[in-house]
């Protein structure tokens, strides 16, 4: 079963989101690619998902005089590939067959900006096992002491922790033409899609459950700057405890002082 497709609107923004973005995204994880050039090192990155290709032009910007190719892939095609076609290497391709179309230890950065709560099929459950293959086939492209890069963002259920996760799908999903406009007012972007969202303990789980990896949190994020009431609304309907906006993760994976589970990196 296919990852669930956005369409043309929903590609559009977050086509002009990914652009204004870019340069955010490449402030948080500044001190894991300083470490890179330092290093002088041929590096070896893989964007997952990576939409229109504007935060890996960024890299690319950023890593100029380096010896370093960047690889895009993602299940949509974008105008901007072209544009950007002569530094990156773009490919259509889905998430789900990275370890199919990518040899074992062939990255030494990957990026997965936004992308986990986009991992969608026709259930929660076959979401939550997607998430859950796609994070370790990212680990067995990555490369022993390779770091694993996520932005992501955290919804704790009130009720309990998959609460709000388990009701965002339900309503995102639904395709009722009432449901479809009302998510829409209140900006839901993948209305229609639907959206697998993640609590903390979620993310954390994703990581944990596979062995070599040492993780640390570089950006708790923001807390989502709602009205009070709409804040009130939102988290009775969702069943939301809390929200965090643009979690930024970094994980390394393995190497030789590595011990297996999760650990902060020091």
């Amino acid at each position: 079963m296919k990852i669930m497709q956005i369409n043309d609107h929903q590609r559009q923004l977050y086509e002009d989101y990914e652009k204004v973005t870019a340069g955010e995204l490449l402030a948080a994880y500044q001190a894991i690619l300083d470490g890179f050039i330092q290093s002088g090192r041929k590096i070896r990155i893989l964007d997952v998902g990576g939409a229109s290709g504007h935060f890996a032009m960024a890299l690319c910007d950023y890593f100029r005089g380096q010896d370093c190719e960047i690889t895009v892939i993602d299940t949509c095609t974008y105008a901007t590939w072209e544009k950007f076609g002569d530094e990156i290497t773009f490919m259509q391709g889905s998430a789900a067959d990275i370890e199919r179309i990518f040899a074992k230890d062939n990255f030494d950065l990957i990026f997965a900006n936004r992308l986990f709560h986009h991992l969608v099929r026709g259930t929660w459950n076959e979401s939550r096992k997607l998430q859950k293959d796609v994070m370790r086939q990212c680990l067995n492209v990555l490369e022993r002491d390779g770091y694993f890069c996520m932005t992501d963002f955290f919804y704790d259920g009130m009720i309990f922790d998959e609460s709000a996760s388990r009701m965002i799908y339900r309503l995102t999903s639904c395709k009722n033409p009432l449901a479809v406009s009302v998510f829409r007012r209140i900006e839901s972007k993948s209305v229609g899609v639907g959206v697998c969202m993640l609590s903390r303990k979620m993310t954390h789980g994703l990581i944990d459950s596979n062995d070599g990896v040492y993780m640390r949190i570089v950006n708790e994020g923001s807390k989502y700057g709602w009205g009070a009431l709409r804040k009130m609304m939102y988290s009775v309907l969702l069943l939301i405890r809390n929200a965090q906006n643009n979690v930024v993760l970094v994980v390394r994976y393995g190497g030789s002082n590595c011990k297996g589970g999760a650990e902060p990196i020091t």
